[in-house]
């Protein structure tokens, strides 16, 4: 899927989640799961605005089958960009683009791996 976002759907997004970190303090960690339904513009600017509240991780922003634009959105922000919580078989080109997996546990493609 590659869902578009309006500028008001944006503002909502992150109105919603600026009332979730009001909430809940810097002392709890908050995920956000995107289900892997947005187009990579649409998601780097939700998470440019996600940015001053300090996520855990944003959950499959895009499909994550796609190693190359999960690093393109994981370059783009500070925080983790998870690949999902199902088991999934991590091939040779994922290790090689900074992927790793740990069994039972989310395969997250880490924002320092990079290089």
């Amino acid at each position: 899927m590659n869902r578009g976002l309006s500028l008001g759907e944006l503002d909502k997004m992150t109105a919603l989640v600026a009332a979730v970190r009001d909430a809940v303090g810097d002392g709890i960690n908050v995920c956000i799961d995107c289900h892997g339904i947005y187009s990579v513009r649409d998601v780097i600017l939700l998470a440019k605005r996600l940015e001053p509240f300090n996520l855990m991780f944003l959950e499959v922003p895009v499909p994550p089958e796609n190693i190359d634009v999960m690093a393109k959105v994981t370059a783009s922000t500070s925080f983790l960009i998870c690949r999902g919580a199902s088991p999934r078989r991590v091939s040779k080109a994922d290790s090689g683009a900074g992927v790793r997996h740990a069994p039972g546990r989310c395969v997250e493609h880490w924002r320092n791996a990079r290089g």
